[in-house]
């Protein structure tokens, strides 16, 4: 005769561990205590009271589901005989579809076609996004929108259509009136330029400027490179967070705007630089603009950005040659220089005071970090030499 069980029926039929008592705890808590027992009313059946419940499958409660949805009573007794019934085998190979046409256009992919023959045919063919074209009205009206659909498929930018457009409008509204830009330039130029080796031809860059502006008081930024912008943008902030307070004052910007200012026009440089690829796209203005910048904006905190551009600014003077200009028999007689080598001049002249910059700031650098890119520093004093 099989041993009479201690554990209760609602403990034994949930698989629980049961205390044992009259009633047990586990049925006091679940406020079953009435219900507690050990006799069971039709006798005890192992293969049906130790049995577990079996889990509902997914196919089965999908089922289900859709059967308690459909209000047809027919639907409803196929769904039941179906459940009875069990989940049907699903079968690993399918056979072909009847329709191909019809189950094509129903998985249909909008995915682009990426083969070798589809390349070749869209690379050469313009990009353009009417989307953009007809919802910046605003960056419409400063440039054309060939500066504005994109770049060149040859050019690295690093920003998408959308974000390129943003950053344009951006840099447009960090644009000060044209009287205090003409101000804050000439007091640049008279006062600060030569203490950074007067790295840019001021007259010309002033000629630039204007005839940017033509007749209208707006700057659009569209219509200059954006590695010349870049180094408009370096001026403003040098400018801006090199002079007195005094002067800002005079140009109507209060301390607090004297700090902002002077930090937005400094991320609109590098802004610039982005957008100008400069870091493909080898221009002395970027060179220029990275040294002009930071040689007063290390006063509000961008030391480590200094330097990474400037590990930038001496690989681009380098791939421009400047450490490698030499004399001119032209330099000797400036005065007798027509107009196309007056300019031949002036270039010779910027590359080697830019290049001097670089080798001076390389030099500083290594005094103090031990961090030098221009190797062998014995031929530093040669290279100034040479340039001088």
């Amino acid at each position: 005769m099989p041993k009479q069980r201690q554990t209760c029926t609602r403990c034994s039929q949930r698989r629980q561990k049961c205390d044992r008592r009259t009633p047990c705890t586990r049925c006091v808590q679940n406020a079953e205590g009435h219900l507690c027992t050990t006799k069971w009313l039709d006798g005890y059946n192992p293969s049906v009271h130790r049995r577990y419940p079996r889990k509902t499958s997914p196919m089965t409660s999908w089922r289900s589901t859709a059967s308690s949805e459909t209000s047809s009573s027919g639907r409803q007794a196929v769904d039941q005989q179906a459940l009875s019934a069990g989940p049907e085998p699903i079968d690993v190979v399918r056979t072909p579809s009847a329709n191909p046409p019809a189950e094509a256009s129903r998985w249909s992919t909008s995915l682009p076609d990426v083969t070798i023959n589809s390349l070749l045919t869209s690379k050469d063919q313009p990009q353009v996004n009417p989307l953009l074209e007809y919802t910046f009205t605003y960056v419409k009206t400063k440039g054309g929108l060939k500066d504005l659909a994109g770049v060149s498929s040859t050019a690295a930018c690093s920003y998408s259509p959308t974000a390129r457009v943003a950053e344009i409008q951006h840099l447009h509204s960090l644009l000060p009136p044209k009287e205090r830009v003409l101000a804050i330039t000439d007091y640049y130029e008279q006062y600060m330029l030569y203490w950074v080796g007067a790295l840019y031809h001021a007259p010309t860059f002033r000629k630039t400027l204007l005839e940017a502006y033509g007749t209208s008081q707006e700057l659009s930024l569209t219509t200059l490179d954006w590695r010349f912008s870049a180094l408009f943008f370096s001026i403003l902030a040098a400018a801006m967070s090199g002079s007195p307070e005094s002067s800002s004052m005079a140009w109507g910007f209060t301390i607090d705007d004297k700090v902002r200012l002077a930090r937005a026009w400094g991320n609109a440089c590098v802004s610039c630089l982005n957008l100008g690829n400069y870091t493909s796209r080898y221009h002395i203005w970027s060179v220029q603009a990275i040294y002009i910048m930071h040689a007063y904006e290390h006063l509000i905190g961008s030391t480590n950005q200094w330097l990474a551009l400037r590990a930038v600014a001496v690989v681009i003077a380098k791939g421009l040659g400047l450490h490698k200009i030499a004399t001119h028999p032209d330099d000797d007689r400036v005065h007798e220089l027509n107009g196309v080598q007056m300019q031949a001049f002036k270039d010779r002249e910027m590359g080697r005071r830019v290049w001097r910059t670089v080798a001076l700031q390389e030099w500083y650098v290594t005094k103090l970090s031990f961090s030098w890119i221009i190797k062998h520093q014995s031929k530093l004093g040669i290279a100034l030499n040479r340039i001088g």
